[in-house]
């Protein structure tokens, strides 16, 4: 569900995400730039996460945004407190709730199972 961080605010829809399984996709930059969210101290992926809400980190806009994934991980570590292995879970949470097929997806599976094995030998 893209832009899903306005699930916060509607408890019944947040358990039917969570009873579903489905994705909510998160753009924190743009989320906070379009005050869906009023700042960091706000930002829901921690409750999500904690609360076993599926979820997958996006930049929106790029451009826009002016953001780059791998910045709004790093928003995601320094002000949500998120691991290493929660990357890692988001990653995979996109790639299954991709509309890819099954190759494709198995293929990105193993390349991101590869990526943080060897990331987290050094």
């Amino acid at each position: 569900m893209g832009h899903g961080v306005a699930v916060k605010d509607a408890p019944a829809a947040m358990q039917k995400v969570k009873d579903n399984n489905v994705l909510l996709e998160l753009c924190p930059t743009s989320n906070i730039q379009t005050h869906a969210v009023s700042g960091w101290e706000a930002y829901p992926l921690r409750q999500f996460l904690n609360d076993g809400v599926a979820v997958c980190i996006s930049t929106d806009n790029r451009t826009v945004s002016n953001t780059t994934l791998t910045d709004e991980f790093m928003h995601c570590v320094n002000h949500c407190d998120v691991t290493h292995q929660e990357i890692k879970k988001m990653n995979l949470a996109a790639i299954t709730h991709s509309f890819a097929n099954d190759v494709t997806k198995q293929a990105v599976i193993d390349d991101i199972e590869k990526q943080f094995e060897l990331s987290t030998t050094y």
